[in-house]
């Protein structure tokens, strides 16, 4: 008996299974078939590539158009603003071949509850024949995970995927150019900050004698032309973003520039390689999160987020070469001193053969000349002048005379003054930029008392 009434049970299920299955789509007045569609889906739309010449997308935020350019598309956009042509590619695809995951056959007078009673947007393509293929955009799904839409003349409503809600609902600034140009840190040719101090490294020129003719690349702001340190300025390029984010879209034309802090205050930025160059201007907080930018040539306000925007803040002093006076000792000929009153003039005479090295007028030993000139050119800065007072160089407690066989300047003078504690200014050729620390001065007067 409970055998039987089990039999019975499980063939009521499975009527009301196969009743539900059939009648659904007529209780829920919907369609999921596949229509010619893929993967399931309901082709509604079909415009071949070429037989159109204009898309037009209207929604509430606004209207974009498009026309046909060759094989390609192009975005009608006020000038001065760059396209993700990535995303034009996508709207026309979207545009072109519709594919919807539903179609319902509402009930008469129902289509206000799809947002497609008096739609607020459309999608239109101008065929070449001069007619216009209407898609009419309604609300978006209870999840906001689709949209309505509606084609001209046709009385069903479709249901579209993620893809055509986020196409459909795109604005001029879901089209814009996010991405600030890209640079080759391998292959710079030009770098420069200008705040509060100004920046400014490029190649060294060919003959060029920086940091004795070691260094490919040089700093010619904030200090007289000198080297760089390469693993420093690799790492410096390194922490800048590659490329640079825009943030918020602020405004295409202002009025003004100093409302953003972008007047001829605003910190100018330049990067270049060989081929493509970085040049931008940056102004003040966002009070957001971001700072004012606008590239060169360019009126166009927009943000960029602050973190990214750290490398901004650099000490020239942290990617300068230290060493005060490198100098290659094939391009010397004669250094003299002068120690408390006293002088040492040093010199080096060259032939095919051989090379000799003298201390007043007299040879002397290769290894002791080179020991003194190492003690010399292997000075490291302690840090910039800047903080010191400067007393008169004309007392100074050490001079250093090169002579040198190569290069623009051939005569340099190098003097160091005490700077009243641990440290001496360094004045080359009259110019004092840096400080020693005077255990590195005791050194070399220590071997000077040698002769």
């Amino acid at each position: 008996m409970r055998r039987s009434r089990r039999i019975i049970f499980g063939a009521s299920v499975l009527c009301l299974l196969i009743i539900v299955f059939f009648l659904s789509p007529l209780l829920f007045n919907r369609d999921t078939g596949s229509g010619g569609g893929s993967n399931g889906r309901i082709l509604i739309r079909d415009i071949g590539a070429g037989d159109f010449k204009k898309i037009i997308l209207t929604n509430g935020k606004g209207v974009l158009v498009f026309k046909r350019n060759g094989k390609g598309l192009e975005a009608e956009v006020p000038p001065g603003i760059g396209v993700d042509n990535e995303k034009v590619y996508q709207i026309g695809l979207a545009a072109l071949k519709v594919n919807a995951e539903v179609k319902i056959k509402p009930e008469e007078g129902g289509y206000g509850k799809y947002g497609l009673e008096n739609p607020s947007g459309k999608v239109e393509v101008v065929l070449n024949s001069g007619e216009i293929k209407r898609l009419f955009i309604g609300s978006k799904t209870s999840g906001a995970n689709g949209i309505y839409v509606k084609l001209d003349g046709s009385d069903y409503v479709y249901i579209l995927g993620r893809k055509y809600l986020n196409t459909f609902l795109s604005t001029l600034d879901d089209l814009r150019l996010r991405n600030l140009p890209e640079i080759n840190i391998n292959k710079i040719t030009y770098l420069k900050i200008a705040g509060s101090r100004k920046i400014e490294i490029l190649p060294v020129e060919p003959g060029e004698l920086i940091n004795g003719g070691y260094s490919v690349m040089k700093m010619i702001g904030p200090y007289r032309p000198r080297g760089i340190d390469a693993k420093k300025l690799s790492e410096y390029l390194k922490s800048i973003p590659n490329p640079l984010v825009i943030k918020d879209f602020i405004d295409d034309n202002p009025e003004t520039l100093s409302q953003f802090g972008l007047g001829t205050d605003a910190v100018e930025f330049i990067l270049a390689d060989s081929k493509s160059s970085l040049h931008i201007y940056v102004g003040d907080d966002d009070k957001k999160g971001g700072r004012y930018i606008r590239q060169a040539g360019s009126p166009q306000v927009f943000t960029i987020d602050s973190s990214d925007l750290k490398f901004l803040d650099i000490e020239p002093f942290n990617i300068t070469e230290k060493l005060i006076f490198l100098m290659n000792i094939e391009y010397v000929d004669a250094m003299g001193f002068i120690e408390s009153g006293k002088r040492y003039n040093f010199g080096i005479k060259r032939s095919k053969d051989s090379t000799e090295y003298y201390f007043n007028s007299k040879q002397m030993d290769e290894k002791k000349f080179k020991e003194l000139y190492k003690s010399v050119i292997g000075l490291i800065a302690d840090g910039e002048s800047s903080g010191f007072e400067k007393p008169d160089y004309r007392g100074a407690e050490l001079e250093i005379h090169f002579r040198l066989n190569k290069g623009k300047d051939r005569n340099i003078r190098i003097k160091f003054v005490n700077a009243g504690g641990d440290f001496y200014l360094v004045y080359i050729n009259g110019i004092s930029e840096f400080v020693v620390s005077d255990t590195q001065i005791s050194k070399i007067k220590n071997i000077l008392s040698t002769f």
